[in-house]
């Protein structure tokens, strides 16, 4: 049985560089009952809900996580979710927002 942790919280962006998204978090309060081994982060584009950006590079140490491939001028939604051993990233962990 997969347990997924808990979503980061305190989850916010802010562009510090051209076409780059700084993303900081904190780590969730539950981590499924084993370590967090990754955080992911996906971009998306506001304007074009189908189109996003997914930096997978983020580790557990990772806030802030920079995703880049943004496009300038556009509005993003970032979506942060932790993963662990049982529950890998592609269980789709509980996720955090921040606009």
């Amino acid at each position: 049985m997969n347990v997924v942790p808990g979503a980061p919280t305190s989850v916010a962006a802010t562009v510090r560089e051209r076409h780059v998204g700084h993303v900081t978090f904190t780590a969730p309060s539950s981590n499924g009952g084993t370590a967090i081994t990754d955080y992911f982060v996906t971009a998306t584009d506001a304007a074009h809900s189908g189109d996003s950006v997914t930096a997978f590079d983020c580790s557990v140490s990772a806030s802030p996580c920079l995703v880049t491939g943004l496009t300038a001028g556009e509005s993003y939604t970032f979506t942060v979710a932790a993963a662990n051993a049982q529950a890998p990233a592609a269980t789709r962990p509980p996720r955090a927002r921040s606009s």
